[in-house]
């Protein structure tokens, strides 16, 4: 099955589970992203940046940026999570060179894997925006200082943190980690009902804490493919749902 045809029936699939909601299908570089933020946030992006993603026309106070490792396109129109369906605005599909977890840290919080002078955080913290990132200790060495890092051992402690520190922060980001192990745990193939059950509790937590965030907060939930590239070789059906599990953004302005 060609690559056209697997996104073709990805998008038809999402098509029909969100006829009943308006949002924007939209497509952008990963390196997009931290304009975007800046833009969305009201704050200028430096010139040398990317621009933002056409089409996005948010304004906020307030950010909520969440990265889910090994969550695509194909688990969200296959398992069709129903808050993050519902509360969708935007859909905007990923082009990237590397879709890999600490590739997609350093596009989204430096533009580049080479440590340019660009660093998201602190120009947000040079704006007079407060800033909160919630994860494991090991991805935030990568991306972000001390002084408003919030280092969680799984996913039970990265919501609890995100309970604490939500609306304290005009951006705070969240990194879930149980769908890596579980494809790791797994190789790749994971039992169709442990996946579903997984991305429901997910789902539930993401939409407590967008109830609970402030009139005006914007989401902007993230994918990639985590941290382990697979055989494409040797698992030709974990394959096939590579290709179609583009990276994503999920765009959700709370009313």
């Amino acid at each position: 099955m060609s690559f056209d045809v697997i996104l073709t029936r990805r998008m038809e699939a999402f098509s029909v589970a969100t006829e009943a909601n308006d949002y924007l299908e939209l497509t952008a570089k990963m390196t997009a992203i931290p304009a975007t933020i800046l833009k969305i946030l009201k704050v200028t992006p430096p010139a040398s940046l990317p621009p933002p993603i056409e089409g996005i026309n948010f304004n906020s106070e307030h950010i909520v940026l969440i990265l889910l490792d090994n969550f695509g396109l194909f688990e969200y129109t296959y398992y069709k999570p129903e808050f993050l369906i519902q509360a969708c605005d935007a859909l905007v599909l990923l082009d990237t060179d590397n879709p890999y977890t600490d590739s997609v840290l350093k596009q989204v919080f430096y533009v580049t894997e080479q440590f340019s002078g660009f660093h998201l955080p602190s120009i947000l913290i040079e704006n007079g925006k407060s800033v909160a990132m919630v994860g494991r200790q090991e991805e935030l060495n990568i991306i972000a200082h001390n002084e408003y890092s919030i280092s969680s051992t799984d996913d039970m402690n990265v919501y609890i943190n995100a309970v604490k520190a939500l609306n304290r922060h005009d951006f705070l980001s969240l990194h879930f980690i149980d769908f890596e192990k579980l494809y790791q745990q797994y190789a790749f193939q994971p039992p169709a009902e442990t996946l579903k059950q997984l991305i429901r509790r997910t789902d539930k937590w993401l939409k407590v804490l967008f109830m609970q965030a402030k009139p005006g907060s914007v989401f902007i939930v993230l994918s990639s493919h985590g941290k382990h590239q697979i055989d494409l070789q040797i698992k030709g059906k974990a394959a096939q749902w590579r290709l179609a599990s583009l990276p994503i953004a999920i765009f959700s302005k709370k009313p």
